[in-house]
Order: structure tokens, then sequence, then C-alpha cells
């Protein structure tokens, strides 16, 4: 099964897919989630700001394996 999306229909994918997977998160465990929460509260705004840009980096790594192989 092949789908040929263009760059909208692509972003629009990567979106409801983000979506759907934090819904289910949510939904699913959200005792843990409220307890992460609590402890990101007691971590530095840098720490936190640091942690967002890695993971936004291995996002982006992640996205150029998909589409270049």
């Amino acid at each position: 099964m092949t789908v040929d999306l263009d760059v909208w229909g692509l972003i629009a994918f990567g979106v409801g897919f983000w979506m759907l997977m934090d819904g289910l998160i949510f939904g699913l465990v959200p005792a843990l989630i409220r307890r992460l929460i609590l402890q990101m509260r007691d971590v530095s705004a840098d720490d936190l700001r640091m942690a967002g840009l890695a993971s936004a980096c291995i996002g982006a790594a992640i996205v150029f394996a998909v589409v270049s192989f």
C-alpha cells in the first residue's frame, strides 16, 4: 500500500498523527502525565529548553531519514 501526499497533506497527516498519539497518552495514563507535569515544575527553563531542542533535532533526523530512504 502506498500513499502519495503533497506537502500540505503530509503536514496535515503529521499534525493528526501527533494529536492521535498525544490523546492516547493522556487518555491511557493520566496519572503518569500529572506526575510528570509536577516534576517539570522543578526543572529549570534552560534544562527544559535543551530537552525540547534535543527532541526537535531527533524528530528532524527521523523525518529526514524517512523522507530520504
